[in-house]
């Protein structure tokens, strides 16, 4: 495939718009990769609480992606730092249960999850060099919603128990597969520099290319 060329203002003034630029061209290359690998739903793991196996466990909307607030963009040494906000909105978790007393469905509604992303690539490096991802961490869950139906105790099931369960198994299975696919878009992904008299005499970050 061709690479697409993306770039950006230059000058000191507009390094918020520039880190803004190259997190939004980052996300939106996660987003169209999500989409097309998660159209429907991703598949959670089985789990055992006590005597109730939650099974046919599925999330679905996680390539609802967008920046979820300013972009930072700094450099050390020879090292570019990329870090920003990374929020998936409208997330919807689902668990069926089944127990010697009980059986039904359980769905978890999220209004925002956010991770925090930071990426670095190496200024002065070969050509091809791509940004590495440093760190992807859960942030902050906001507008959790749980509903259970079925028949039987279901107190039990919408206790904490079985919530924290669904909500950590949920959330890790979300971090997961946004690591691994951000880390693929990545390698397709490379920040270019120019030296940029007006501004400096070092390599400053001009835009990015997706192949």
């Amino acid at each position: 495939n061709g690479a697409a060329l993306t770039s950006f203002p230059l000058g000191q003034s507009l390094d918020q718009d520039k880190a803004d630029g190259f997190a939004d061209t980052i996300i939106q290359s996660l987003k169209a990769a999500l989409k097309s690998k998660f159209n429907n739903e991703i598949e959670l793991p089985e789990y055992c609480a006590g005597e109730v196996t939650l099974h046919d466990g599925r999330v679905s909307g996680i390539w609802k992606v967008s920046r979820g607030g300013a972009a930072s963009i700094g450099s050390r040494t020879d090292v570019l730092i990329l870090t920003f906000p990374l929020m998936v909105r409208g997330m919807l978790a689902c668990y069926s249960f089944k127990g010697r007393r009980v059986k039904g469905e359980l769905a978890c509604a999220y209004d925002r999850v956010v991770f925090n992303v930071k990426l670095s690539q190496r200024v002065r490096a070969e050509v091809g060099n791509s940004p590495q991802l440093v760190e992807l961490s859960l942030s902050s869950v906001e507008g959790v919603r749980m509903d259970v139906h079925g028949f039987g105790p279901l107190n039990w099931i919408a206790g904490k128990k079985v919530t924290d369960l669904v909500q950590e198994t949920v959330l890790q299975e979300v971090e997961d597969e946004l690591k691994f696919s951000l880390e693929y878009q990545l390698a397709n992904l490379a920040f270019y520099f120019q030296i940029v008299e007006s501004v400096s005499h070092n390599l400053t970050p001009v835009g990015i290319i997706v192949q």
